[in-house]
């Protein structure tokens, strides 16, 4: 691999370094030594070695360290570190491209062996596909994240920043010209409740059977993007795309969702069904019903999202607890938790929220008070961790037969990072696949009878 060197360059930053007075620090602290080759591995290594003990580097100090270790004379000896201080060009003016350059080979040799690693796990049938694609995508994201290393962040300075934040923010509300750049559920009660949700954040919603939970998370993307211009990755591992489909619009459209699937509209269905089509026109919504989907298959298709868009808002996965394990196991306590930190890692890779569908523990149908908490989530140790918000869904009505609640539906906040715990209270037409806000007035008189706000 000598043509993914550059012996030349590397020669120019070592005799740089050893010529350096001041601000050598930045520049050693900068490389490894899988910048350099051979015996120039051996020569950073002793000016690294003297650079942490906080002494002066030069030409005599650094090949008194490298006679510290006898093996080193078998690849290198004080003819060559003459000749090296003799020939070799200072760069000192030039020093940050030349380190570009080290770095961008280093990364190019470190593509080639993840390549001669994939034809190894290629040709061998003992390990698993999907395994295979997750240690591959890992090497590769290593590879970046090595390559953007962050700086100390000091409270002095992110305070002073959030008070220009803060500030900025205040005038403009005065001038009419703010504009909210959180990301909403777009359910008023629920936002008031949470506040906008963080990039990065990872939320679950968690319920049992026929609660509702993929129609209310198709809610919340439908208005992301519909209201929010948002670019919106839906992932179902048990519906089809069709079936999300005619959910979606008949959410938007406000049609029953029976006469699409029975593709028998009434005369008023036909003016909601061209409105929900011009409202979704234009959307960023991508749609993928890829069964036992695995995180290599989201992370792909965000991929793909944002190489057309140049971003991600948010990834919903319905549901968690049939998605593929990364790995193989026979404890699903741990493949969940494998799911779980992978779809964390997700949202922070793409700086988008992730939403993730959870079911319950069937234990809660034996408690006379059957509201979920977050005990309640399968395997959910690492869920709960994990999770920035949690959201469940209870309707009562499917445990109480002529409930005064019919027709609504209590979102439990489990878990909030950044705002309130607590229930709000939804309208349900599940019948026209819909969530929404009640009427403030219909809200107080359930609270005047007892219902829960």
């Amino acid at each position: 691999m000598d043509y993914l060197h550059s012996v030349p360059t590397e020669q120019g930053v070592l005799v740089s370094l050893l010529s350096l007075t001041d601000g050598v620090d930045q520049f050693v602290e900068r490389l490894t030594r899988d910048h350099f080759s051979g015996k120039h591995q051996i020569i950073f290594d002793a000016i690294q070695a003297i650079h942490s003990r906080g002494e002066q580097i030069d030409f005599i100090l650094v090949w008194d360290e490298i006679n510290k270790n006898p093996l080193n004379l078998n690849y290198i000896d004080e003819q060559y570190m003459l000749k090296l201080n003799a020939d070799a060009p200072t760069l000192i003016s030039t020093l940050e491209q030349h380190i570009e350059k080290l770095d961008r080979l280093m990364m190019r040799r470190k593509f080639l062996n993840i390549s001669n690693l994939m034809q190894g796990m290629a040709k061998d049938f003992t390990t698993n596909v999907d395994e295979m694609i997750n240690k591959t995508q890992n090497m590769i994201a290593d590879i970046g994240d090595n390559k953007q290393s962050k700086e100390l962040a000091f409270v002095n300075e992110f305070v002073a920043r959030l008070y220009v934040d803060l500030e900025e923010t205040r005038i403009a509300r005065e001038n009419g010209t703010f504009v909210d750049m959180g990301i909403k559920t777009g359910f008023i009660a629920l936002d008031n409740k949470i506040g906008s949700l963080r990039r990065g954040n990872f939320v679950i919603i968690g319920a049992r059977p026929s609660m509702g939970k993929t129609t209310f998370a198709q809610n919340i993307m439908s208005d992301m993007a519909i209201n929010q211009d948002m670019v919106v990755q839906f992932h179902s591992c048990e519906m089809t795309e069709e079936e999300i489909r005619d959910r979606i619009v008949s959410g938007v459209g406000q049609i029953r969702l029976s006469n699409i699937k029975g593709k028998c509209l009434e005369d008023d269905d036909w003016g909601r069904l061209v409105q929900a089509n011009k409202m979704l026109e234009h959307s960023k919504f991508a749609i993928d019903d890829t069964a036992n989907a695995t995180l290599s298959d989201v992370r792909r298709k965000a991929r793909l999202l944002k190489a057309k868009f140049g971003r991600v808002d948010a990834i919903f996965v319905d549901y968690l607890q049939i998605m593929k394990s990364p790995i193989v196991t026979d404890n699903q306590v741990r493949a969940i938790g494998e799911i779980s930190k992978g779809l964390k890692a997700i949202a922070k890779e793409f700086d988008c929220v992730v939403f993730a569908l959870s079911q319950l523990s069937r234990n809660l149908e034996n408690r006379p008070n059957k509201r979920p908490v977050n005990a309640d989530l399968r395997e959910s140790g690492q869920l709960e961790q994990d999770a920035d918000v949690i959201l469940f869904i209870y309707r009562d009505e499917i445990y109480n037969k002529g409930s005064k609640d019919a027709g609504t539906a209590e979102i439990i906040i489990g878990k909030c990072r950044d705002g309130e715990v607590g229930t709000v209270r939804l309208g349900t037409d599940l019948a026209r696949a819909t969530f929404a806000d009640l009427d403030p007035f219909y809200l107080a008189s359930l609270q005047e009878v007892g219902g829960a706000a």
